[in-house]
């Protein structure tokens, strides 16, 4: 339904001509996004799999009959995990992706133990990581150096809202990291109002391809909320400023200029599209904002 530019990650795979040095020089970045992690599990990742010509994990602390296997002391204790495996090592093609993907995806249904509940591997911390961003960093990082939208379909595995579920590792897991059509609805609708003015948020968060997402939920006719979503719909009424482009970073305002393409279309709900209509009109002095103030522009634009 909505067609979207194509972003060129900016952390290389090993395909591209000097991957190791740029990959070297973007380390700070990727500690950032692992900052609750020990030195010594950095120092080895970075060593031994994100410059490695053959990337290496520990051994597990398990066996593959589930007996523990002390490791010897010092060494580092990190595992690869799926999030990990698309982000981090250096094999960025298209073939080693999808093999990573179909053996974390796999149901592996135990009959011998109940099936739980969960969320998708790795989906939590892709949607965690993937907003704010260091300011004293390099802010067209991100939270996963440009691969977020390639990684989108792994972690969010419909483009529509769904209640429809997999198993994975004997767990029941929602393809969504929504519960209901309103949650999903509310979301994406702050956060690309709010993601589009804000000065530290990652240029790749994931709510800029959710647009399908969102019209989605029309079907469900979620429950209004006049006073919350009034004032998620007054967070894009700085994309409508003369001088936006000037302000802002170009991907939150080819998003926030989508769904205001929506909010007026009409196929939108009619209680959408008044109350946005009653928020332009009111104008950003109807709100105790500081969206007057030009803001301090963000590291791109100095």
């Amino acid at each position: 339904m909505f067609d979207y530019e194509t972003i060129e990650p900016v952390l290389p795979g090993n395909h591209i001509e000097n991957w190791k040095k740029i990959r070297k020089q973007q380390w700070k970045q990727v500690k950032y996004t692992y900052s609750d992690w020990s030195a010594k599990n950095l120092a080895d990742v970075k060593k031994n799999y994100y410059i490695a010509d053959e990337p290496q994990v520990p051994p597990p602390d398990f066996d593959q009959h589930g007996n523990y296997t002390p490791q010897p002391y010092g060494s580092a204790s990190w595992e690869e995990n799926l999030l990990m495996s698309l982000f981090l090592h250096p094999d960025q093609s298209e073939q080693r992706w999808q093999q990573k993907i179909a053996e974390e995806m796999a149901p592996k249904r135990r009959e011998d133990r109940p099936l739980g509940r969960d969320k998708l591997p790795g989906q939590e911390f892709f949607m965690l990581q993937s907003h704010t961003v260091e300011p004293l960093l390099d802010y067209d990082f991100g939270g996963f150096g440009g691969l977020e939208q390639r990684m989108l379909p792994v972690f969010i595995q419909s483009p529509v809202y769904t209640d429809e579920t997999i198993i994975v590792d004997n767990a029941e897991c929602r393809l969504i990291p929504f519960d209901t059509p309103r949650e999903a609805f509310a979301t994406v609708l702050y956060s690309n109002g709010t993601y589009s003015r804000a000065m530290y948020v990652s240029p790749y968060t994931p709510f800029q391809w959710l647009h399908e997402m969102f019209v989605s939920t029309f079907a469900y006719d979620p429950e209004p909320n006049e006073r919350g979503d009034e004032l998620s719909l007054c967070g894009y009424l700085p994309a409508l400023q003369d001088n936006a482009d000037d302000i802002y970073h170009p991907n939150h305002l080819k998003a926030a200029r989508l769904m205001i393409q929506i909010f007026e279309d009409d196929t939108a709900p009619a209680y959408l599209r008044n109350l946005w209509q009653t928020v332009k009109n009111n104008g950003m002095q109807a709100y105790k904002t500081d969206y007057t103030r030009k803001p301090t522009p963000p590291p791109h634009k100095r």
